[in-house]
């Protein structure tokens, strides 16, 4: 599947083509494309963390923050995904990692869900207007 709501987009644009010109039945493949495009939001990650030498360590060996934004499906598994390649990019508690990384602040936020410009045909109109 895609990555990112616009590549689903383009895939519903086609798929209503061929319903509207050629009469294809592909409701299912049509609704099944809506859902997907309606979960997409954008959300900005914002990660406070601190590197120490091991757990508990008492000092830190290094402060930072870091941020990311991108279009996903779940705010949790974009919180995981960065959190994931902070621990590798630092080193820390990943394959053996030399350090431990320390979360001080961790927000997730949704700045604003998927809006395509394509209109639901007829017989799905309702799943899109009520999801």
């Amino acid at each position: 599947m895609y990555d990112h709501p616009k590549d689903f987009a383009h895939e519903l644009a086609i798929q209503q083509i061929l319903a509207k010109e050629y009469g294809v039945k592909n409701r299912e493949d049509r609704i099944e494309l809506w859902d997907h495009i309606i979960k997409f939001t954008y959300y900005e990650q914002y990660f406070a963390y601190e590197i120490q030498d091991s757990k508990g360590d008492s000092e830190a060996r290094k402060q930072d923050s870091y941020a990311e934004q991108a279009w996903r499906k779940s705010g949790a598994s974009f919180h995981n995904r960065v959190l994931k390649q902070l621990r590798r990019s630092e080193r820390a508690e990943i394959d053996g990692g030399d350090y431990w990384l320390h979360v001080v602040k961790s927000e997730t936020t949704p700045m604003k869900r998927y809006n395509t410009e394509l209109e639901p045909m007829d017989d799905v109109e309702e799943f899109v207007l009520t999801y």
